[in-house]
């Protein structure tokens, strides 16, 4: 429970910072990579939100690099590095190797300061796909993402995916999937429809969401628009 707390007051030290913006990058290969960039804030409120959620936090001395434990599955912990770069945009990269009991690699501040030097030349400006496929994102909500599972183990399955989600008075999702193995998106349909003829037997806010969802399909191509309203979403946590 105390962990759960900790967790709960970390996420919302975040939030509560009007100015923050996040943006970031996945890679699927051996395991899964994740990069976070953020503007808006510090390192010295990176290490606040640490101390607020009581996580065991080091900051160095130049105040540009803090670590932080961070609780993760099955009551383990696991380090998370925040560096700050010369343009104040604070920077996170950590590996997850994919297992029945996942372990994080955290990045140390040399790994962080290494990928600083490459940022100018390793980016995703120069994947035109990529940023075609941004291009339909809607970018005024509040998070959007776009991404293809091509390379990647799950290649014979899922092709390119984007949309954005929107936290206004509850969670609104607007997601396409481009499945390469077009049974999936028949299957994902066909869930979907069956769900909605077995709602009656759910609770009311459970039943009104499966209601609500909205898939469009194209062939491989599978569009899904949900909205979950707050009552919705406290209903989803009890299952």
């Amino acid at each position: 429970a105390g962990a759960g707390k900790g967790f709960k007051d970390w996420m919302a030290c975040f939030s509560e910072m009007k100015d923050l913006k996040i943006a970031g990058g996945v890679a699927l290969g051996d395991g899964l990579e994740m990069r976070l960039a953020f503007r808006g804030m510090s390192i010295d409120q990176v290490d606040g939100c640490a101390k607020r959620a009581g996580f065991t936090h080091t900051i160095d001395p130049d105040h540009k690099y803090v670590e932080i434990e961070v609780p993760g599955p099955m009551g383990q912990t696991y380090s998370q590095g925040y560096l700050a770069l010369a343009d104040g945009t604070i920077y996170n990269r950590q590996r997850i190797a994919i297992s029945i009991i996942p372990s994080v690699d955290p990045a140390s501040r040399s790994d962080l300061e290494a990928d600083a030097k490459n940022l100018s030349t390793s980016n995703a400006t120069n994947d035109k796909a990529l940023i075609a496929l941004a291009a339909k994102t809607d970018r005024h909500q509040t998070f959007w993402f776009a991404g293809s599972a091509a390379h990647t183990p799950a290649a014979d399955k899922i092709g390119d995916v984007y949309g954005s989600l929107d936290i206004d008075g509850g969670l609104k999702a607007d997601v396409t999937v481009g499945f390469t193995d077009t049974s999936m998106a028949k299957q994902l349909e066909d869930g979907l429809e069956q769900a909605k003829k077995m709602s009656d037997s759910l609770p009311p806010d459970v039943r009104s969401l499966i209601e609500d969802i909205s898939l469009h399909r194209d062939g491989g191509s599978v569009r899904i628009i949900a909205k979950l309203t707050d009552s919705q979403l406290k209903s989803l946590s009890h299952f």
